[in-house]
C-alpha cells in the first residue's frame, strides 16, 4: 500500500479548524480588577446587538455566554500573548445525524491502528469525534484505500475524508 507523504501544513490547518470551532481563537479580555477599598467593580455594559446581514449574506455566529471551552496558551508574534475568550459560538445542532467519515488507517500520528490495543487511534479520530460531539452528530468511521478516498468523498459515498490530505493546487 502506498503511504502518502507527510504534509505538516494539514496538521496546522486542522488544528486551526479545531481552535475556531472551540472558540479558542478569539483573544481573551483581561480580568477586571476590583477598585481600591474592597468595593465590587461595576458590571460591564452589554455589547450592542449585531446588525442584520445584507441581502445574500449569511449572518455571523453570535457569541453565547458560557464558560470557556479551553484555555490554550498561544502567542502571535514576538511577545504578544493570546488566550481563550469566555465565549463560545452558536454551533449548528445536527440532532444526532450520522456523519460518515473515511480514513486509510495508515498515517501515524494522524490515523492508525494501535498495535497494543488493536483500536483505531490518532489525531484525526480525536478531532472529528470532538467536532461531532460539539455539533451533536455521530461518526460512522469507514476505512478505504488512499487512492479511492477522494473520488468516494466527491461522489457522496462518504461525508468527510481524513487522511493527511493537503490541497496542492
Amino acid at each position: 500500500m502506498r503511504r502518502p507523504p507527510y504534509h505538516p501544513p494539514i496538521f496546522f490547518l486542522l488544528a486551526a479548524l479545531l481552535l475556531i470551532v472551540s472558540g479558542c481563537a478569539a483573544p481573551a479580555a483581561p480580568p477586571s480588577a476590583a477598585p481600591a477599598g474592597g468595593e465590587a467593580a461595576a458590571p460591564a455594559a452589554e455589547a450592542p446587538a449585531a446588525a442584520a446581514p445584507a441581502a445574500g449574506q449569511q449572518a455571523a455566529p453570535q457569541p453565547v455566554a458560557e464558560q470557556p471551552i479551553a484555555a490554550l496558551p498561544a502567542t502571535v508574534g514576538p511577545g504578544s500573548p493570546v488566550g481563550a475568550a469566555n465565549v463560545v459560538y452558536d454551533l449548528p445542532d445536527l440532532a444526532g445525524r450520522v456523519v460518515v467519515a473515511v480514513t486509510g488507517n495508515d498515517y501515524i500520528p494522524l490515523n492508525f491502528i494501535d498495535p497494543a490495543s488493536g483500536k483505531a487511534v490518532g489525531w484525526e479520530y480525536d478531532a472529528v469525534n470532538e467536532i461531532c460531539r460539539r455539533l451533536n452528530c455521530v461518526v460512522d468511521w469507514q476505512v478505504t484505500s488512499w487512492d479511492a478516498m477522494i473520488p468516494a468523498v466527491a461522489a457522496g459515498q462518504f461525508d468527510v475524508g481524513m487522511d493527511g490530505i493537503t490541497i496542492t493546487d
